[in-house]
């Protein structure tokens, strides 16, 4: 018995909070029955409307009677929320809640609360056979925006919205297209709600989209899914209304949504086919967006984000995975790979030479060199410039595309006598845009299969240009 009653004890916030999300979808329901019965006369409505009221009294009855008898029990009754008659002008962005900022998640009449927070925030961990579910379920009840609701419509836009944000948790399952796109989607129809309802209707539901924003607000905070307009409440909108934001976002959902089949998902599971994936993708050219959501269902798939075969394709992207906390290991993992590691030199002492007779000093005494790949270092930068007679000997990291293509000009245009390309610390995508370039302006180069000291730049230069042949790719 005693522990049938800690149970019922451990259950009273769970349905204090359910039974307080009931009363607000009742409320929110009665409030558009009144709106409709103004206009005119329905008896249906009417027997709607007592129904509810009935209803409502015995949902209230049993929510004060938990609130009660917590404080019998010695608990406490915490009123937070700070109720507000009219909207601030000066409030700068809706999505917070004054005064309830720790728990912005839970419903309007979640302001009174018993003793701790009950409410988890958290993302909701489903299975693929579930999240493909949940996705199409979502689909079919997604309806593309309609023209500014008239009359007490508005009170069922607002209902519709609020039905949808209690479950925003939800969509943490969902790859990071699909939430900015809902995201955006929920968040250009609460602005709508915001700026264009008319001041009665605003009344009813101010407290109510504060709520939400706070819901939607918080998701995105906590997963990130990328920027929208309408989460700010000094934004305009993209696209000349949150009409015409709603329906961009909203062909976006549909579109995202309708990719998250059951093959889809087994495939994401597949390490080396999100691997593959992600390496056609780099392939063609990709965007930053295109390159991040690649690498996210990599991680999702079981990769590491320390795997080589990962941060080597990821090299010269860097910058593309910029901006999402949850890709902060990863970006670690790519920096690291990109900084050479210290390799064992067989270098000769600093006041020892290259022979007199090596064969190659008309190649590289009082030239113009560049070498590319990996962090540069100055110290080895200078040894290899000294060793080697170089007139000047600059370092190029080969991260960033557009400054390869930019030296591929200066290759072409003979600014430059020799060129040195880092094996361990480019990537294919590097190579295809000098290699070109070099052959074609007829500019010794080697490719330094290990390190860049001295003794492994020697070898390579030996390697590909001792019989003053075609470099050997």
């Amino acid at each position: 018995m005693a522990d049938d009653a800690a149970k019922a004890d451990d259950d009273q916030p769970a349905t204090f909070a359910m039974l307080g999300a009931e009363l607000v979808d009742i409320q929110v329901r009665i409030a558009a029955l009144h709106g409709q019965l103004a206009g005119h006369y329905d008896q249906a409505a009417e027997a709607e409307l007592d129904a509810l009221r009935q209803e409502r009294e015995e949902k209230l009855y049993a929510w004060a009677g938990i609130a009660l008898q917590w404080q019998l029990d010695g608990g406490e009754v915490v009123l937070r929320g700070e109720v507000q008659g009219e909207e601030d002008d000066d409030d700068d962005d809706d999505a917070t809640l004054h005064g309830n900022e720790e728990d912005p998640t839970g419903s309007i009449l979640d302001s009174v609360v018993l003793g701790p927070a009950w409410t988890t925030s958290g993302p909701v961990e489903i299975g693929s056979l579930e999240r493909v579910e949940r996705a199409q379920a979502l689909l079919t009840r997604l309806p593309p925006p309609r023209p500014a609701p008239i009359g007490e419509a508005w009170f069922a836009e607002a209902n519709a919205v609020h039905r949808e944000l209690l479950e925003v948790q939800t969509w943490a399952s969902f790859p990071r297209g699909v939430q900015h796109a809902l995201t955006g989607y929920f968040a250009a129809r609460l602005r709508r709600l915001q700026d264009e309802a008319p001041a009665q209707v605003k009344v009813v539901i101010q407290l109510q989209l504060k709520k939400d924003f706070a819901r939607l607000g918080q998701f995105s905070g906590e997963q990130q899914p990328g920027w929208v307009a309408g989460l700010g409440r000094s934004n305009p909108p993209e696209h000349g209304d949150w009409t015409a934001d709603a329906e961009i976002c909203w062909q976006t959902a549909r579109r995202e949504l309708g990719a998250l089949t059951m093959d889809a998902e087994m495939a994401a599971l597949n390490p080396e086919v999100s691997l593959g994936d992600l390496d056609t993708l780099l392939r063609s050219g990709a965007e930053s967006l295109q390159i991040r959501r690649g690498a996210i269902r990599a991680l999702n798939a079981g990769v590491s984000p320390d795997d080589p075969r990962l941060t080597r394709l990821l090299v010269p992207h860097l910058e593309a995975l910029a901006g999402d906390k949850g890709l902060k290991r990863l970006r670690k993992a790519v920096r690291a790979a990109t900084t050479p590691t210290p390799v064992p030199d067989s270098d000769p002492p600093p006041d020892a030479s290259l022979p007199a007779s090596w064969p190659l000093w008309s190649l590289t005494r009082g030239k113009s060199a560049v070498m590319v790949g990996g962090e540069p270092r100055e110290p080895a930068r200078q040894r290899a410039a000294d060793a080697f007679g170089f007139a000047s000997l600059s370092w190029e990291t080969g991260y960033d595309i557009r400054g390869v293509q930019r030296l591929a000009e200066r290759i072409r245009g003979g600014g430059i006598d020799m060129v040195l390309l880092l094996a361990r610390f480019i990537s294919h995508k590097v190579t295809d845009v000098l290699v070109p370039a070099l052959r074609e302006s007829d500019i010794p180069w080697a490719m330094v299969d290990r390190g860049y000291g001295v003794t492994a730049i020697q070898q390579a230069l030996e390697r590909y240009l001792s019989d003053q042949s075609e470099p050997r790719a």
